[in-house]
């Protein structure tokens, strides 16, 4: 099964089609605002350097000189930017993780292989118990109700991380489309704190992916006794039971991962990934809500019949008691 790397590569695909494009039709549209900017900038440090209204030496001017000159090369060269920045930074994003995840499960270091070898191992478990189950005249239950357990976390946790990588890698892409809109605020100390913001976005969008693929990695090593004994189809409820909270657990860890990578690069403007997660498995989690809500309803109104009858019964033993007690005391007295 290929289809989940079949799909992150065409993501990547389109990801470089429409950041090339986009990049290069931007860039010519704001060419005449970002000459006039780098002319202005020019005049108003030259004129400063001249009247000395700011303490920095030659060296000091030409070194700001270089900066713009670089500063507007980047922002209005589609072959400078992706030779200098964007290609290591695409790398990053489809690699970092995945070289990561090398050293903690093994799994090979191709685009999309956590949630590849994962999931894999989830249907394969899933496939494996149902087909023990139902091998008899009579079917095993416990071997059903394990295989759905495995199945909804597995759903839950790796529908949570496809999630949160395709948003980061879209949100890579419109982020640095807009290079040549921010790029040349970094000129000018007055607006250099916004080309900072970008460039910290961009960091967070790259660093997403890779947390993501990691939390995978620790998942698929801590539950590999659980997903080993579900492919040989020998898990007992006990360990299904283990399996669906830790896959909770990991999905709870991998919602928290857009906040920590944009706590990383020191922005939040990523952390949307996490509620665009959330509307995909909250269905889920409310489908869960209301069948467990059914059975305990049913099982409440069972406990509640039960209930009803003990108190009445308790209530008129106790009556009965009391009747006894209180003809005895007035024959004691009578005597």
């Amino acid at each position: 099964m290929a289809l989940i790397q079949e799909v992150f590569t065409k993501v990547d695909q389109l990801v470089n089609t429409f950041v090339a494009g986009g990049y290069s039709a931007l860039a010519g549209e704001l060419s005449p605002a970002v000459w006039a900017g780098f002319t202005l900038y020019v005049i108003v440090l030259g004129l400063a350097y001249l009247r000395q209204s700011y303490p920095f030496t030659f060296s000091d001017l030409a070194i700001r000189l270089m900066r713009a000159a670089i500063v507007v090369t980047l922002a209005l060269n589609w072959g400078t930017f992706s030779a200098w920045a964007y290609n290591g930074l695409f790398a990053a994003l489809q690699g970092l993780g995945n070289t990561l995840i090398a050293g903690i499960s093994g799994a090979a270091p191709t685009n999309g292989g956590a949630i590849e070898a994962g999931f894999e191992r989830i249907l394969t478990g899933v496939a494996t118990l149902m087909s023990s189950a139902t091998g008899f005249k009579v079917p095993d239950i416990s071997k059903i109700i394990s295989a759905l357990c495995l199945l909804v976390g597995g759903l839950l946790l790796y529908g949570a991380a496809i999630f949160v990588m395709l948003f980061s890698k879209v949100g890579f892409a419109i982020t640095v489309v807009f290079a040549p809109a921010f790029i040349p605020f970094a000129m000018f100390d007055a607006t250099k704190d916004i080309f900072g913001a970008w460039t910290r976005t961009v960091a967070g969008f790259v660093i997403i992916p890779a947390l993501a693929t990691c939390v995978l990695g620790f998942q698929l090593g801590v539950m590999d006794a659980q997903l080993t004994a579900a492919g040989t189809g020998d898990m007992n409820l006990k360990d299904a039971g283990m399996t669906l909270v830790l896959c909770i657990a990991f999905y709870l860890i991998m919602m928290q991962v857009p906040q920590i990578g944009g706590g990383m690069v020191g922005t939040v403007g990523v952390s949307g990934a996490a509620t665009m997660a959330a509307l995909f498995v909250n269905p889920a989690i409310r489908a869960g809500k209301m069948a467990a809500s059914a059975v305990g309803g049913k099982a409440g109104l069972v406990a509640g019949k039960a209930a009803g009858a003990a108190w009445n019964k308790a209530k008129s033993g106790t009556s009965n008691a009391y009747s006894k007690a209180r003809s005895a005391l007035i024959n004691r007295k009578a005597a």
